[in-house]
């Protein structure tokens, strides 16, 4: 039992510095290495994160968060809400990130309405941001909400006016009316 702890202590700790310093480090890296650990690694590494999430049983967020992100860019949106809704309706507040991951996933599944409640979740507990209103208009786009997507964008322009992609959102939305 020990040896096999161990072994996945040991895998912890190599997805953990994978995934905390790959970012850092590879802006110095040949373009053609830079690609395959961007590219193949996260297949290699997704797996043996998933085996030893599930063996643990581990109720880390961190380690939750990690796993989603491989999950994201490997574009398995269905497993990043197997991982993170536990996290979602805790009594104790858990990280923002949780909420914004899985709004994005719920968003690139199609899932708009579930995406829209999570982001909303979301401002409840931290305040508004333009990262939750800009994801919540586009969902209320794709569902052809007009109203509703304008309304989120321009708060979110209300706070951070120097965004050229949402301010064309918004006057092309207007035109349209």
């Amino acid at each position: 039992m020990k040896k096999k702890l161990s072994f996945f202590l040991l895998i912890i700790i190599a997805v953990f510095f994978l995934h905390g310093n790959t970012k850092k480090e590879t802006s110095n890296l040949p373009p053609s290495y830079k690609k395959w650990l961007e590219e193949e690694v996260v297949y290699i590494i997704a797996p043996i994160e998933k085996e030893v999430f599930l063996k643990l049983k581990t109720d880390s967020i961190d380690f939750a968060l990690n796993l989603s992100k491989t999950y994201m860019a490997l574009a398995e949106y269905k497993k990043v809400e197997s991982v993170l809704s536990p996290f979602l309706n805790q009594a104790k507040p858990t990280k923002y990130e949780v909420f914004f991951i899985m709004g994005k996933a719920y968003q690139n599944t199609g899932e708009l309405s579930k995406a829209i409640d999570v982001f909303d979740k979301a401002i409840s507990r931290y305040g508004l941001n333009i990262n939750l209103l800009n994801s919540i208009g586009e969902c209320y786009f794709q569902l052809g909400e007009v109203n509703e997507a304008l309304a989120a964008w321009e708060k979110s322009l209300e706070i951070n006016p120097n965004q050229p992609q949402i301010k064309k959102n918004v006057e092309a939305l207007k035109e349209k009316k």
